[in-house]
């Protein structure tokens, strides 16, 4: 029997076919309808925030949590992306996500960049940082207050999850704007703001992004979904998350590869160290291959 087709790429339908064998019967179905729906959509983005979440919830899934999607509550007033659930089927934690892109301006830049063969790096000053900064508190408050009635009378923790739509070569400012927007003393989310602690029904900020690194060696590219997580101090429900890493069936093989590639952008080590480093890796796969 031929796999069903969500998307015309093939490493995002296999991506998608290995996360699907994680869940089963009206979960499984669930996700299927939606990308069968969204895939056909003139605008992918809702397509591409679904894969997101499922991706998300196989990681989960793959570390041994027992989660389910779209399950709703209140008579259906509440539907978060992900519910996580004890052996016993008890309710143990309630999980949201959105994706935070950069704007249309600057991802337009960004492929017009890519289109000439030069870096996709773009110069973001401080204006343009702030904004990203106010965006990134909008969208928070908008997660860290939707659930807040429920999480209180099911009394479980509650994780807000953010995709970063971003560039690896932007890893730093996200950071920054990350943690001005969670820690900063007048306003953070998860900072103290006069004597009362903000938000102490969200146990904390899952961010999770796939590195872009096509400045590499074509045969090197690879996905990699790159999971960190910060906790909030003054949770009401702490609860804690898996840090990790996942790298989609197609891009396995790859990842020794790309590890060393990513050492490299990172500045790790020089340049002929990286090139002993990839001759070492051809000839154990020209070897693995018998040639």
């Amino acid at each position: 029997m031929i796999p069903e087709s969500f998307s015309r790429n093939n490493s995002t339908n296999d991506c998608i076919h290995e996360c699907l064998q994680y869940f089963e019967g009206a979960d499984r179905a669930e996700v299927e309808r939606r990308l069968r729906a969204q895939s056909r959509a003139e605008d992918h983005g809702e397509f591409l925030h679904t894969f997101r979440e499922l991706i998300f919830g196989s990681y989960l899934a793959r570390r041994g949590c027992r989660v389910r999607p779209y399950q709703q509550y209140d008579g259906g007033r509440y539907e978060p992306d992900w519910s996580a659930y004890d052996e016993h089927e008890n309710i143990i934690a309630i999980i949201d996500i959105f994706s935070f892109h950069p704007p249309q301006s600057v991802e337009s830049q960004i492929l017009k960049e890519l289109d000439q063969g030069k870096s996709a790096k773009i110069a973001l000053d401080k204006r343009y940082l702030d904004k990203l900064s106010q965006k990134l508190f909008s969208n928070l408050y908008d997660k860290c207050t939707c659930y807040t009635d429920l999480v209180r009378s099911a009394n479980v923790p509650y994780l807000v999850a953010c995709f970063f739509a971003f560039d690896a070569s932007y890893e730093e400012e996200t950071n920054a704007i990350i943690l001005e927007n969670l820690q900063s003393m007048s306003s953070g989310f998860f900072r103290g703001k006069a004597g009362v602690h903000c938000y102490p029904d969200v146990s904390g900020l899952v961010t999770f992004h796939e590195p872009n690194l096509l400045f590499f060696p074509p045969d090197s590219v690879a996905t990699l979904y790159a999971f960190d997580y910060y906790w909030n101090p003054h949770a009401d429900r702490p609860c804690a998350f898996p840090v990790g890493e996942y790298y989609p069936p197609m891009s396995i093989k790859k990842s020794e590869l790309y590890k060393i590639c990513v050492r490299r952008g990172r500045g790790e080590i020089e340049q002929p160290e990286f090139e002993s480093l990839l001759r070492e890796y051809k000839a154990r796969e020209r070897a693995a291959l018998g040639l």
